[in-house]
């Protein structure tokens, strides 16, 4: 080295840097169940420390959109850039990872619908939920009840036994098994209808009459009446009866509006018998022909009315004469009738005084 002088400290030449291989890696987030296989991921490689690269991928996707864990999450288009991009290779334009998709939490709500008094607590509901667009699960439960089965606004209906099925319901974690909404129960309808007795002419329109109407079986409800009439006082036939002041009372009745204040219906008021007694002067000569016996009396009359409401009614002594003794006798005088009025006259026997009779 001696023997040598060194005239440059430096010296320069050629050769060539090639492209670091770079590998992509991804790591997904969980989710919570949402319809689609749509995937966050973060990327990360192997690039040399210091270096500024910025990695993009076009799209992260789960192999299905339903619930699972440890599932497949496929990263697509992978790409690099930056001050340092063109110092590698990317060795890979996809990656994969695994992440887990988790239930989502379902709640039921439901609606009841208004109804009318029927005796039960039984409520007809409509099931929503807060389920997914475009999911298929089906909305269930085993009973709908109101509280009680009486009239009522805004009454608590209970929806119990609620449950999901269907192709998406794997997806879901139902967190009610029961709900409660509010709904009306409406007074039914209730109708009184009367059945009249028929009776004897006693001079009043006074009527029996019996209530009946279309209340629900079991419900305990009286049925009332201020007033039932014939339309007249007189006898005749299918005779209107009015039942007015018709009312309901008792432990359900507040359950019905009741639709009518009045009914009628029809019966028959048939003539009353009287007794009606010739009078006994009875001091004649039999002559083989009808006698006259002039004049009657009559019992059974009703309603404070007199022998005038028994007008065409005559007396006559019959030819037929039985007798007992040479002073006395009992003559059959025949029949007494009514030619008109409400009163029949029955036949009637007179006995006749003491008296004498000659054959």
């Amino acid at each position: 080295a001696g023997n040598y002088n060194l005239t440059n400290a430096s010296t320069t030449t050629t050769a060539a840097i090639t492209k670091k291989d770079l590998a992509i890696s991804a790591t997904a987030t969980d989710k919570v169940y949402d319809t689609t296989t749509d995937a966050t991921a973060a990327l990360t490689s192997d690039m040399l420390s210091g270096d500024s690269l910025t990695f993009a991928n076009t799209s992260a996707n789960f192999d299905t959109k339903n619930v699972g864990t440890g599932k497949t999450v496929t990263v697509d288009g992978l790409g690099i850039s930056g001050i340092d991009a063109g110092n590698y290779n990317l060795t890979n334009a996809s990656t994969t990872t695994t992440a887990a998709i988790t239930k989502k939490d379902l709640v039921i709500s439901s609606t009841a619908t208004d109804k009318v008094y029927d005796t039960t607590t039984d409520a007809t509901t409509a099931l929503t939920s807060d389920m997914l667009s475009g999911d298929s699960v089906t909305l269930s439960n085993t009973s709908a009840d109101f509280d009680t089965k009486n009239v009522g606004t805004a009454k608590a209906v209970t929806v119990t036994g609620l449950g999901i099925s269907g192709t998406d319901a794997s997806n879901y974690h139902l967190t009610n098994t029961s709900a409660t909404t509010t709904a009306d129960i409406t007074q039914k309808d209730l109708v009184i209808s009367s059945t009249a007795a028929n009776k004897v002419y006693d001079s009043f329109t006074i009527a029996a009459a019996t209530l009946s109407s279309d209340l629900l079986s079991g419900d305990s409800v009286t049925l009332s009446k201020v007033s039932a009439n014939f339309d007249t006082k007189n006898v005749g036939t299918s005779k209107t009866v009015t039942v007015a002041g018709l009312g309901i009372s008792g432990t359900d009745a507040g359950n019905y509006t009741l639709t009518n204040l009045s009914t009628t219906s029809v019966a028959n008021i048939t003539k009353a018998n009287a007794i009606v007694t010739a009078n006994s002067d009875l001091t004649k000569i039999y002559n083989g022909s009808i006698q006259s016996v002039m004049g009657f009396t009559a019992t059974g009359l009703v309603g404070g009315e007199t022998v005038s409401v028994l007008a065409g009614v005559t007396a006559n002594g019959g030819n037929n004469i039985t007798v007992s003794n040479s002073t006395a006798g009992l003559i059959s005088i025949g029949a007494a009738t009514a030619a008109a009025g409400n009163v029949t006259a029955t036949n009637t026997f007179a006995t006749g005084n003491a008296g004498t009779v000659s054959l």
